[in-house]
Parts: C-alpha cells; structure tokens; sequence
C-alpha cells in the first residue's frame, strides 16, 4: 500500500486508481497509474509504503483483539514504482 504524506499540513492520505488525491491543504497530491500498482506523487509529498501482507495479517488479527505491528517505510526517490511529477 502506497500513502502520501503532506509535511506542510501533516496529513497522510491513501492514493487511488485513475483519481488525483489531495493532502488538506492541497499542497502535496499523488495517483496510482492504471495498472494499480505504480503510482506518481508531488514534488512536496513524502511517499510512504506499508507491506500489504503485514496489513492482510493484521486483518485476520482484528477478530482477536490482539495488535501486530506493521512495517512502513519511505520511498526512495529513484524508486521504479513510484515517481514524482
């Protein structure tokens, strides 16, 4: 999963097929392309990733009330599925 993170206003937002979002201050914006799985962002958004298998694990534990954590990290700026525009 690919989110922006706005550094003016500090929102962080999740990106869309086919559909430009915004952060709250309409700043820092960012899509996926068509294909779903590259996305392109501002020259001012910060792109973050989260590994989706740790967020389908984190599905199935939500029925126990237990917590897992997660692995985030930023995107380099060279990186293949996602540039900035």
């Amino acid at each position: 999963m690919k989110l922006l993170y706005c550094p003016h206003c500090q929102s962080v937002f999740n990106l869309v097929r086919n559909k430009v979002k915004f952060c709250d201050c309409n700043q820092s914006y960012g899509s996926y392309e068509e294909d779903g799985g590259h996305a392109e962002y501002s020259q001012k958004a910060i792109p973050i990733g989260i590994i989706n298998k740790d967020l389908d694990e984190a599905s199935i534990l939500e029925a126990t009330g237990d917590y897992l954590a997660i692995r985030a990290f930023v995107f380099p700026h060279n990186h293949p599925r996602i540039r900035k525009v």
